[in-house]
């Protein structure tokens, strides 16, 4: 048994294809962020081809690099030597 619903039926024949298709795109969006990606897509184990202990890494890198690479040790936003720097030239 199918039930219509007039306005429903009239609306969306009033609606374009095109709005239709974001509609449904955003509804797919909000399935898949409300199930979790982990329902939807088995999650493989990473490999690392180098693996190494911490202390071999605190031997191979120099101690600011350490701090940066292997403990997250960055500077606070906004906060750098370069900061408000407005000089002219080329930057990369």
């Amino acid at each position: 048994m199918i039930i219509r619903i007039p306005y429903f039926t009239e609306l969306a024949r009033s609606i374009s294809i095109v709005f239709q298709l974001h509609l449904i795109s955003k509804l797919l969006g909000t399935l898949y962020f409300v199930l979790g990606t982990k329902h939807l897509i088995p999650m493989s184990k990473k490999s690392y081809p180098i693996q190494k202990t911490e202390e071999e890494w605190q031997n191979q890198l120099d101690p600011l690099s350490y701090q940066v690479l292997r403990q997250k040790g960055t500077e606070r936003p906004f906060t750098g030597a370069y900061t408000l720097n407005k000089e002219t030239g080329v930057y990369s």
